[in-house]
């Protein structure tokens, strides 16, 4: 079952090198940037983006869909993953750490999904990615 991660506007390149690694290690075809592109990164020691494809958007209209997939963002307040269905088909999209998804990108989302924590504050951007694509692993096998 295909799918895709990326995060718009990241801040920290060591924190995309540690999500490629988890997205190629939990079977993503495929990892994005919006707005910044992605450099080389030690934490990626898989060197990913050249396992499977990487694409860059500049900006999140330009973020291409392809048919059939939902795009769906992680950010506090959405959908409870505890009870989420990931769709077949589906690219991920995370925000950073300190300003989270724009709107732009929250209001292209087909759907919302929060990951449950016990304290408020939001998790790293790589943990939260990494915790998304185990929970589709867990529950597509």
């Amino acid at each position: 079952m295909p799918f895709l991660i990326g995060i718009e506007n990241h801040k920290f390149d060591k924190n995309l090198g540690t999500l490629w690694r988890s997205a190629y290690q939990l079977g993503s075809c495929g990892i994005f940037t919006v707005g910044d592109e992605y450099a080389q990164q030690s934490s990626d020691t898989y060197k990913t983006w050249k396992q499977i494809p990487y694409f860059h958007y500049n900006k999140i209209d330009d973020l291409s869909i392809p048919k059939d997939f939902i795009l769906i963002g992680i950010e506090q307040g959405g959908k409870c993953l505890k009870t989420f269905t990931h769709p077949k088909r589906a690219i991920y999209l995370l925000g950073n750490e300190k300003n989270g998804l724009s709107d732009t990108a929250k209001n292209r989302c087909n759907q919302i999904v929060s990951i449950p924590s016990i304290r408020q504050n939001s998790y790293n951007v790589a943990m939260a990615g990494t915790i998304i694509m185990y929970d589709r692993m867990l529950k597509h096998d």
